[in-house]
């Protein structure tokens, strides 16, 4: 397996445990967190969206200015598809510009931003789901 491979298959599976962690909730959980200084799942679902932003663009050699993005549609559905949108891309730049760069960029900003995040959307949806099953999100994505 090359590097590009590991990061596709490791952009594609913390995209999948982020997708299987917000799976059946609704626009009116988007204002839960944990406590009073954490970001509740709307913003943690926005800012992933923003790591994949500032991936495409420090990428490109441009620099992301952190804290600007602002999602097109906050709602859970306009998240989960600018998400969607976003990771795609994020894997055809993988897919066609395997450098270095790319790589590091891809498991920096991708990568390792979803496994932090994921953490925070289980922890958190547990605090008013009782029934989430936080082991759920370690399902394989099918190839």
């Amino acid at each position: 397996m090359t590097g590009q491979e590991l990061l596709i298959f490791q952009i594609e599976t913390t995209a999948s445990q982020v997708e299987r962690a917000i799976e059946g909730l609704s626009d009116s959980d988007m204002g839960h967190k944990v406590s009073g200084e954490c970001m509740d799942i709307g913003s943690i679902l926005e800012h992933l969206c923003e790591c994949r932003v500032a991936f495409l663009a420090e990428s490109a050699g441009n620099k992301h200015n952190w804290g600007t993005y602002q999602a097109p549609d906050r709602s859970l559905a306009g998240l989960r598809n600018t998400f969607r949108e976003l990771t795609e891309k994020a894997v055809e730049l993988v897919k066609s510009h395997g450098s270095e760069d790319v790589l590091k960029h891809g498991s920096d900003f991708v990568v390792l931003h979803d496994a932090y995040h994921v953490g925070q959307l289980c922890a958190t949806r547990f605090t008013f789901d009782r029934a989430f099953d936080p082991y759920s999100i370690y399902k394989m994505p099918t190839p």
